[in-house]
């Protein structure tokens, strides 16, 4: 009877665990989708410009608040959420001579290898992002002199996740800076963008301490100098007021909010520049209140449940890839938009943006400026110094809406480069004829795929048909050669020669 009654509530506890991650759902392909899109259209941004959403995990995974035993399989679906960052907290175990995570029994070693995986598993084209970690140690840093090797240490913990890290050699050598200087000025740093950063250098995480500086000491951590870290959304200014503040929000690297946040304000925090980073605190029976928030936050550009996946319009009379171009939907009342999937061949006004300063706009609404998508994809008339483009980051969209609400626009849909036209359901900017990047060959040219095989068919065709016209040598002399070979026979005798 004991037997069964302990039987019964380790079935409980295991039950009850599996619940508790089941909450934390897969991104659904649609999200997914979204997520994607938006990484594609950042892709010529700096990356330290890409906005982010992180979570402090001293507040929430490893509070203490969740079983041990629970902990690293909640940590696996909270990497599959859309959350791109982390604040760890780290303290240095003396009698394992180890880094260990704050108030748990991992090490770090054991944490690097989840997210280890989780990165091996992620690496293509289609599903890889970058990611960030913010490093914070409760009991104090490592000392400049580092009488125990512990940077030494930290350093090799990271190992495991060594090729994917973006290192501060690979900084300093890009921006020709000498190790002689011990910290880094943010003012002096140029740093790759997206698309460089992930697909050229084939890089997908960097290291930072939150509030620290380890000088020349570690290649793979970057000092607190090179961020600008808030704790706290009371000191964060936004909304903004005028253009010339979302200009100056973009002069500042790496900026971090760190608060508590709910699914309404968090967004805006987003579109105000800020990567926020969740601190609120979460037990294991609260914690899966955090899938809404996150969600919110890591989609800043399209409307409710866009964009989705569709299959290819069968319906007689649709023109070809007529819903796969987008509109910027603007509202006069609350002063936002979003993007919007929209009928390339309707007729609309249309968004410029200036190609020295990503936060100035012009709208082309007047009387004869309306046009299709495909008529703009490959002429769109736009003021000197502008070209038809869209906003490449929550700050650009807030100040695309700070200009139509400056302007007193009413409600507005307005053309914006991004289309799928070329590939369903991959997004490009530059016009209809934009190649997926994911794809060597689109789709659609069928002809040239066909042409090929045509003219190899019609080679064989001739060849045949030469070969059964035109009589061979031996066929033409038949006659002659049976009048030798008959002669030849006439000599030969019969038998065995004796």
């Amino acid at each position: 009877m004991v037997r069964n009654t302990w039987a019964l509530l380790f079935l409980c506890f295991v039950l009850a665990q599996e619940c508790l991650c089941d909450q934390w759902s897969s991104l659904t392909e649609d999200t997914a989708l979204g997520i994607w899109s938006q990484r594609d259209v950042m892709s010529n941004i700096t990356i330290d410009q890409v906005p982010v959403v992180g979570l402090d995990l001293g507040t929430s995974i490893f509070s203490g608040a969740v079983n041990n035993s629970n902990e690293l399989m909640l940590l696996e679906k909270v990497l599959d959420s859309g959350v791109q960052a982390f604040i760890i907290d780290l303290t240095f175990n003396n009698s394992t001579n180890r880094w260990d995570v704050a108030n748990t029994t991992h090490s770090l070693h054991t944490f690097v290898n989840v997210l280890e995986r989780y990165l091996i598993r992620t690496n293509t084209n289609i599903h890889v992002n970058m990611w960030v970690l913010l490093l914070r140690f409760p009991e104090g840093a490592p000392t400049t002199a580092d009488e125990h090797g512990q940077v030494a240490m930290l350093e090799n913990e990271l190992g495991g996740i060594g090729s994917f890290i973006y290192e501060v050699s690979d900084l300093r050598r890009e921006n020709n800076v000498g190790s002689n200087v011990t910290t880094l000025s943010v003012g002096q740093l140029n740093w790759p963008t997206l698309h460089d950063f992930l697909y050229v250098r084939k890089k997908r995480v960097v290291v930072m301490l939150q509030d620290q500086e380890l000088g020349n000491q570690t290649n793979r951590i970057f000092g607190s100098s090179v961020l600008h870290f808030t704790s706290g959304n009371s000191t964060a200014v936004c909304p903004f007021t005028t253009q010339s503040d979302l200009i100056n929000q973009s002069g500042h690297s790496w900026r971090f909010l760190h608060a508590d946040y709910e699914t309404r304000g968090i967004k805006e925090y987003l579109r105000c520049g800020y990567s926020p980073i969740i601190r609120n605190r979460y037990n294991s029976g609260n914690i899966s209140q955090l899938v809404p928030i996150i969600g919110a936050a890591t989609y800043w550009s399209w409307d409710n449940h866009l964009p989705y996946l569709h299959e290819e319009d069968t319906q007689k009379g649709k023109p070809y890839a007529a819903h796969r171009c987008t509109l910027f939907r603007y509202n006069a009342s609350s002063q936002s938009g979003s993007w919007v999937i929209a009928d390339c061949n309707q007729k609309r006004p249309y968004i410029c943006k200036s190609e020295t300063s990503p936060y100035e706009w012009f709208k082309a609404d007047q009387a004869g400026n309306h046009s299709t998508y495909f008529e703009l994809g490959r002429f769109a008339p736009c003021p000197s110094n502008h070209t038809f483009s869209l906003p490449e980051t929550p700050l650009q969209q807030r100040s695309l809406e700070k200009y139509l609400s400056d302007n007193s626009s009413p409600d507005i849909e307005l053309w914006i480069d991004l289309n799928s036209v070329q590939i369903l359901n991959c997004w490009v900017t530059g016009g209809p004829d934009t190649l997926c990047p994911y794809h060597k060959k689109p789709l659609g040219t069928f002809t040239e795929m066909m042409v090929p095989a045509c003219i190899l068919f019609a080679v064989f065709m001739v060849i045949i048909i030469t070969l059964d016209l035109i009589r061979v040598p031996i066929q033409d002399n038949r006659r002659s050669w049976k009048r030798v070979i008959n002669n030849y026979s006439k000599s030969e005798t019969d038998g065995i020669p004796s």
